[in-house]
């Protein structure tokens, strides 16, 4: 505990060199998998849980004020830390509330590291634990202010919870444009219909789904449009 303890502030203190940072955040990733004394995090269990939960929190802390170039490396590794060392459902929530977070500047770095996230449960066999948290949290991103970055939000959580190749190529493209650019409207319409189609198998999970479009299409005209696409599905 204590070298993660000091690890963090090394990473924190802003002092450090690149390559210096680098090296503390390496040992600090190894201690997430092993522990201060080498012991082994292996399996999911309540123990590890709380160990990895703890450190991989410090290091999303550390992400949101880190400087551009370490916030590529961390995105690319944390959503396997996450998948390894977490249940999928705590993953998921994480993941999905450090992207809605208003303290997390590094917007773009969050949605990549999203869609790491989703696309690895996807590939564990736990979709359902995407959808149920996608129908609990949508709503918020739905309503966020400004209206363009409520957009915006929205595309890249439904882009993320998606298995459609075309539409997770899009991202780069979302990501890099305002909520109300033509692209991110687009690509939430045609991601927000495969999301009903294909992944909201229960009726009740269509029915909640379709509510929180009701409650919103008032906003929007993508939102309306997005609505009248999901009521005409048969």
């Amino acid at each position: 505990m204590v070298t993660s303890y000091c690890l963090h502030y090394r990473l924190s203190s802003g002092r450090s060199s690149y390559s210096e940072t680098l090296s503390a955040l390496g040992l600090l990733l190894c201690c997430v998998y092993t522990g201060d004394e080498g012991e082994a995090l292996i399996g999911v269990t309540m123990d590890t849980t709380a160990v990895a939960r703890e450190r991989i929190a410090s290091i999303i802390e550390w992400l949101r004020r880190a400087p551009h170039p370490y916030t590529v490396v961390i995105t690319q590794i944390l959503p396997q830390l996450m998948v390894d060392l977490l249940p999928p459902s705590e993953a998921v929530s994480m993941v999905m509330n450090e992207f809605l977070s208003q303290q997390q500047v590094h917007m773009k770095s969050a949605a990549a590291m999203l869609v790491e996230v989703f696309q690895r449960v996807h590939r564990c066999g736990n979709s359902h634990v995407i959808t149920n948290w996608m129908l609990l949290m949508i709503g918020n991103a739905l309503k966020r202010e400004p209206l363009s970055m409520a957009i915006w939000y929205s595309c890249c959580l439904l882009v993320a919870a998606c298995t459609n190749d075309v539409l997770l190529k899009m991202l780069p493209l979302v990501t890099d444009c305002s909520g109300e650019h033509l692209v991110v409207m687009e690509t939430f319409h045609h991601a927000g219909i495969h999301f009903y189609i294909d992944q909201l198998t229960v009726n009740d999970h269509r029915v909640d789904f379709v509510k929180l479009l009701t409650e919103v299409a008032p906003l929007h005209h993508c939102y309306k449009r997005l609505l009248m696409a999901c009521n005409n599905v048969t």
